[in-house]
């Protein structure tokens, strides 16, 4: 969805939030426009991973689709045109990187392990370029095991146990008072939460007393990481929370004392129902109006007012779309009060219904399913997801929620990186100790709207740098640069800027694809060529991993399921040759320099060579000794079959004059291009043909130094997709194979689509081995709804 519509989405909707509260002080007013000219000035993006497996082996591929969304509407976007996928080992360097772009409007790709990676947990890391506005905590990240069967492992059983020791430093706990603060005279909740030394969930127990030492309430157990528990607090008391975890240490800490006279927000849900009420010092009635804004994502939904008459709101659920909201409590001055965020999950989401030919499968057998998506109404809707088929006697899905619907309508919106936040659970405690914090709630209230400037949007590839004499390195202004790529076949060329920029733009490479850059090699000058090199985010530390996930517990079977795999396919091969003679070809000395340089062309239609060259005079004597080569009408340069040939000088445009000034005996070589296939490269200025000269590095033109004025680089390319590898057992020869199928990944598509009825279909062949299937499928719609669907199927 383009930019634009978004931003008229966003007003819309603040419009009809706003509508003809003409009454409301202009403060609230400000609050509700600068609210959604946040969300329109900086549009933010979301990225969700789907991955085949939630673990690896090493020698094996990680498959993945990248969902992209909105931040707030979560409509899918394109605002970034490339999306980047890293894994991260233990040390928190990054062993693969990966560049995504949008095939038919869906990102997905993937990651080839190799097959010397240590065995350890690992750290997937997705974010685009212009994230970085916001910093690394919202990037996408995920911890991910990966084993390695394939050579011997030094101690695998070191590698894979988790500590479960006592830690060396002492826990930590958070308590939050709903609203934020304590008030006096109110039976208030206070939600708490329990963290080891590091950053794991642990059980937490313990009692709070007052500051003469009576116990007023007990809370907690040894199984509970979070929870709450209700507090009366008085005015002029202190409250100490003396707690413990599962090992007995002990620790305590003061609970934030009572606000004298600032109300609280207090929020209860029930199924249809979000009921809103106001804790007061002592229960006394408001003085004066406050105002109540909820938000989703930064974009209001809905304002009221509270007043001695009315403390207590009811708002249905049915209107609000699932995810987290955030309401504000305010002044007529709009200063924030309280804050209180919840989780709205009213079952308002797109329902998948896949229909399979059979109830059981055999093996090798067609599976084939229909699918039916549709909306919370029953009608069919287009949306588009990815699918992954797993061995459930291989694949144990793990204990954490890390599926769609956890990261886009809740973890991404709060925290990342919490181990806590699992949308499955009783989050409604968690709600307390958390607040939305995309943009900050208070500088925007002060009119102090945030911009997104450093990073721009990356729309394609670009190749930059500068030029600078040597040795002073001062910029060169209006210095010719060309950039040369090979594959696929393109030229550019462009001045420096005032300060001796440059910048290349309006192209796509894929990987591993090296580009020339050169710069006019002038004489009585010298020029430095600099190019910009590729710059990534800095590597955070990892999400800490929950207490549970102990993948010695299950990876045994599955690494030797993928060791066995992975020397069935690429295991040595011993092939007896008849005895053969090896003939070695000459070496062709002008493609090798024309490779070298960075020509994008592999043959010339004439070359003028070094031998030839050493018997002129000058280069246009050297010139006039080949075919359809004649003197101008100045009789100081050439015409090629009577035109004015394009002047190259190492792929650089000269003019014709500047070959008076070379010395015949500095050139290695001259290539003159008259076929139009060749010429077609240049552009229109090379249609009356080519004359291309390479000048001698050092004495040599091979493996020398191209010279300052040259450079060569690799920047990271976009990924070309592969498709998944699937046998068709519908032969029956493959069918009948003794080539055993140890697939654990059964089925992988990441471009599944539904068409405008809701209407799909997919198809695959089942393993050998008798085994049940998890079929997980995971998108978003055009609207913005969440699709996550899982389901099993059997194979007998």
């Amino acid at each position: 969805m383009s930019k634009h519509l978004i931003l008229s989405l966003i007003g819309c909707l603040y419009l009809s939030i706003l509508g003809a509260q003409n009454t409301l002080p202009e403060p609230i007013r400000a609050t509700l426009t600068q609210l959604t000219q946040q969300v329109q000035r900086v549009p933010q993006e979301k990225i969700h991973l789907h991955m085949d497996k939630p673990y690896y082996s090493a020698g094996e591929r990680i498959w993945f689709r990248a969902h992209m969304v909105h931040a707030s509407l979560h409509l899918p976007i394109h605002l970034s045109r490339y999306i980047y996928v890293e894994l991260i080992d233990a040390d928190e360097n990054v062993v693969l990187r990966k560049k995504i772009r949008p095939e038919e409007g869906m990102y997905y790709g993937q990651m080839d392990l190799s097959p010397d990676l240590p065995e350890g947990w690992y750290n997937i890391r997705s974010y685009t370029l212009y994230l970085q506005n916001f910093g690394p905590s919202w990037f996408y990240r995920k911890n991910v095991y990966i084993g390695n069967r394939l050579k011997p492992s030094p101690d695998k059983t070191t590698q894979n146990k988790q500590k479960q020791d006592q830690p060396d430093q002492p826990f930590l706990v958070t308590f939050t008072p709903e609203g934020g603060h304590l008030v006096s005279g109110n039976i208030q909740r206070i939600a708490y939460r329990g963290v080891n030394e590091k950053g794991q969930p642990t059980p937490i127990m313990g009692i709070v007393k007052d500051e003469t030492g009576v116990e007023v309430c007990s809370f907690g157990n040894e199984s509970e990481t979070f929870g709450v528990f209700a507090l009366l607090p008085q005015k002029d008391k202190i409250y100490t929370a003396f707690c413990s975890d599962a090992f007995g240490n002990k620790r305590s800490m003061v609970l934030n004392l009572p606000e004298s006279t600032v109300p609280a927000l207090a929020i209860q849900q029930s199924t249809q129902l979000l009921m809103v009420s106001l804790l007061t010092f002592e229960n006394s009635p408001l003085e004066d109006t406050l105002y109540l804004i909820a938000h989703q994502r930064g974009i209001p939904l809905l304002q009221g007012q509270l007043n001695p008459s009315q403390t207590f709101m009811r708002i249905p659920k049915k209107d609000i779309a699932p995810g987290t909201v955030s309401f504000l409590l305010l002044n007529k001055s709009s200063e924030l009060l309280s804050e209180r965020t919840v989780f709205v999950d009213n079952g308002k989401e797109p329902k998948l219904t896949l229909t399979w030919n059979k109830t059981t499968f055999g093996k090798r057998d067609l599976a084939y399913a229909n699918i039916q998506l549709v909306n919370s109404l029953g009608q069919g809707i287009p949306g588009n997801f990815s699918i992954s088929i797993t061995d459930d006697e291989l694949v144990k899905q793990s204990s954490a929620n890390n599926g769609i619907r956890n990261q886009l309508l809740l973890a991404s919106d709060l925290d990342a990186t919490s181990p806590f936040l699992n949308i499955t659970q009783n989050i409604d405690p968690l709600m307390m100790t958390y607040k939305w914090s995309r943009f900050d709630i208070t500088d925007i209230i002060q009119g102090k709207l945030r911009d997104a400037n450093k990073y721009p949007l990356e729309i394609g590839t670009a190749v930059s740098g500068y030029v600078r004499t040597y040795p002073t390195k001062r910029g060169m202004p209006d210095m010719k640069v060309s950039m040369i790529v090979n594959n696929p076949p393109h030229f550019d060329a462009i001045n420096t800027d005032e300060t001796g920029r440059f910048y290349f733009d309006g192209f796509e490479i894929p990987d591993s694809t090296t580009i020339w850059l050169q710069t006019e090699k002038k004489f009585a000058s010298f020029a430095n060529l600099i190019p910009d090199i590729d710059s990534f985010p800095e590597v955070t530390p990892a999400p800490v991993l929950p207490m549970d996930q102990n993948p010695a517990l299950f990876l045994d079977d599955y690494l030797s399921n993928s060791r066995e795999k992975y020397f069935y396919e690429n295991g040595m091969m011993h092939i007896n040759l008849d005895n053969v003679v090896v003939t070695a070809k000459k070496e062709d000395k002008h493609k090798t320099v024309r490779e070298d340089r960075g020509a994008f062309y592999t043959f010339a239609n004439y070359t003028v060579d070094a031998e030839t060259l050493e018997t002129a005079a000058t280069l246009v004597d050297a010139l006039m000794m080949a075919p359809g080569i004649t003197l101008d009408d100045t009789g100081t340069g050439v015409l090629l079959r009577g035109k004015r040939p394009l002047i190259m000088i190492d792929n650089m445009e000269y003019e014709m004059q500047d070959m008076a000034v070379i010395n015949p005996m500095e050139v290695e070589m001259i290539d003159i291009l008259r076929d139009p296939n060749e010429t077609a490269l240049f552009g229109s200025q090379g249609g009356n043909g080519v004359i291309n000269i390479f000048l001698k590095r050092g004495g040599s033109a091979f493996g020398s130094d191209p010279g300052p004025h040259h450079a060569k680089i690799t920047p990271l390319g976009y990924s070309k997709s592969q498709p998944f590898p699937m046998p068709d057992y519908a032969n029956p020869s493959l069918k009948r194979s003794t080539v055993p199928d140890l697939r654990s990944t059964i089925y992988w598509k990441p471009d599944v689509t539904t068409d405008s009825l809701g209407k799909s279909s997919i198809q695959f062949y089942t393993a050998d081995a008798a085994r049940t299937y998890t079929v997980h499928i995971e998108g978003v719609t055009p609207q913005g709804e969440i699709i996550e669907h899982t389901e099993t199927i059997i194979r007998k």
